[in-house]
């Protein structure tokens, strides 16, 4: 504040529909569903105690992408799995989990389909030690997999 008064209001105008803003400690917090895609300005004000009490604003463009489907994010995964020159064994080993993922939320029976996601994820990081991917291909499937789990558990 620069003429030294205390903050002692903070608000938010132009939330998102499942964001918040905690006029307590000024956090804003949100995370977009997947039918939330386009621009968003949401306004960010302060006020001080000084007379006459001064207001700051802030105004924040929020840009939201597309976001993937479950199933199309794991069909991404499939892709990047068949493009990168994976031991065969590796490459066998994860289709049959991944592809068992798809089948599994294309029926609703999410749990199972999370404990595949999580064996999948097992295996990528049993196959780094052993030196049977690399860093990078290990990060991108974790990556990949652990957003596909976000997804379906609504993290």
């Amino acid at each position: 504040d620069p003429d030294g008064g205390a903050i002692v209001d903070l608000y938010a105008e132009g939330l998102p529909t499942g964001a918040s803003f905690d006029d307590s400690t000024g956090v804003f917090y949100w995370r977009p569903d997947g039918n939330q895609s386009g621009n968003y300005i949401v306004s960010f004000y302060a006020v001080d105690d000084g007379e006459p009490a001064k207001t700051g604003q802030l105004d924040v463009t929020i840009t939201v992408g597309e976001v993937e489907s479950p199933t199309d994010l794991t069909d991404t995964i499939i892709e990047d799995i068949l493009a990168d020159d994976l031991p065969l064994e590796v490459e066998n080993s994860y289709m049959a989990n991944i592809k068992k993922v798809v089948e599994m939320i294309e029926k609703g029976k999410i749990t199972p389909a999370l404990n595949q996601l999580e064996a999948f994820i097992h295996k990528v990081e049993t196959d780094l030690e052993h030196g049977s991917i690399t860093p990078d291909q290990a990060d991108l499937y974790t990556l990949m997999a652990q957003d596909v789990i976000d997804l379906l558990t609504g993290n």
